[in-house]
Formats: C-alpha cells, structure tokens, sequence
C-alpha cells in the first residue's frame, strides 16, 4: 500500500471513483459508508478495536477569560478557530451550534494559539492530546488554559473504496487486525503520540 498526502475533497473524490483504494484517517458518516467499507463496528462503538485513532477535540481559551467548558456548545466562546481546509471539524461544530461563528484562516493550531496569546477574542478547538503537548511551552503555559471535557470525540479509521478491485475483503479484515495490533505496542503509540515541533 502506498500512502499519498491530499487535500481532503480530492482524496474523497479519488475514493468514490475508485482511483485511490482508500483513505486514512477518515471518520465514519453515512454517506461516505455508502463508497467505503468500514469495520463492522463503526456506526456504534468510538472505542473500536479497528479504528486508526479516537481523539478527543477540547475548547482552548485564555486564561484569563476564566473560561470553563461545561458541555454546552452554545457557550464555547466566538469565534472558533480550526485550521483552514478541515472542513470535517467546521461541520461538526455547526451541527452542534448552528450560529457558532467558525474561523478556519489559519494553515494550523499554533497560529490559531498565537491569535489567543495575542489578545484575539474567541477559542481555539483542537485535539486535546496535542493540547496537552503545546500547553507545556512557556508561551503558552501562563496564557493558555483547556478543560478536560471534550466538545465532541472522533474516531479515526483507514476505510477502502466499494469500488476497488486490489484487495480483498479478507486482506481488508488482516489489515484493520494489523492495525489493532500496533495500538499495543508502546514503541508504535510512543512514536505516533504528538510531538512539539516547534
């Protein structure tokens, strides 16, 4: 298998045709099962065996806005900034708060949080683990705060495309068990766990 890095749309339109065997990470909907296979348990189980990741997406804000997530998303503080072209994000946010103003200008989190330390309204939404990582910076750590509670979990899978003919469903089942393997191996987790790269 080879992995090639795209645009989002792009991916999902080489999929749908059959050009690309796949995508990865891809989250479960309903229209996107309708030209991919996913595990069995994808419609009902965020801690599947065979999912790529899970990852938990948590409200970031100042410190001195004394701001705490309680699980409302009509209180998550405007805007909300993601970065540009994660047009999978924007929409979860908006089906959680229709009238959630979502900022998606910048190419990364990093520039989203300096826009907070700056002294720019809003929230900055991102994954809680790479968070934790940024939060440790001296830039960051005396500014910056998230609540543990996330806004909304997502689990990350590596479906195949209906349409291609290259691998088998039971190489599809070897692979999805593959991957379950590696989520117990602490060098694999150690190596995949976000890194501050500056």
């Amino acid at each position: 298998i080879t992995i090639s890095p795209v645009l989002w749309d792009q991916c999902q339109e080489y999929v749908q045709s059959g050009k690309y065997i796949g995508a990865i990470p891809a989250s479960y909907n309903d229209e996107r099962n309708g030209y991919m296979y996913y595990p069995s348990d994808a419609t009902t189980n965020l801690n599947s065996t065979w999912a790529v990741a899970k990852l938990d997406y948590v409200v970031v804000t100042p410190i001195s806005m004394k701001y705490k997530y309680d699980g409302n998303p009509q209180s998550i503080p405007q805007p909300a900034m993601v970065p540009t072209g994660h047009e999978v994000l924007v929409a979860r946010l908006l089906k959680l708060n229709p009238t959630l103003k979502v900022l998606d200008t910048e190419a990364n989190d990093k520039r989203n949080l300096a826009r907070l330390v700056r002294g720019d309204k809003g929230s900055v939404i991102m994954i809680k683990d790479y968070a934790e990582v940024l939060m440790q910076r001296s830039m960051y750590k005396e500014r910056l705060q998230f609540d543990a509670k996330p806004v909304f979990t997502v689990t990350y899978f590596m479906p195949f495309a209906r349409k291609q003919t290259e691998i088998s469903v039971q190489d599809i089942q070897k692979i999805w068990g593959n991957i379950a393997l590696l989520k117990k191996d602490p060098k694999w987790l150690k190596a995949n766990m976000p890194q501050d790269d500056e």
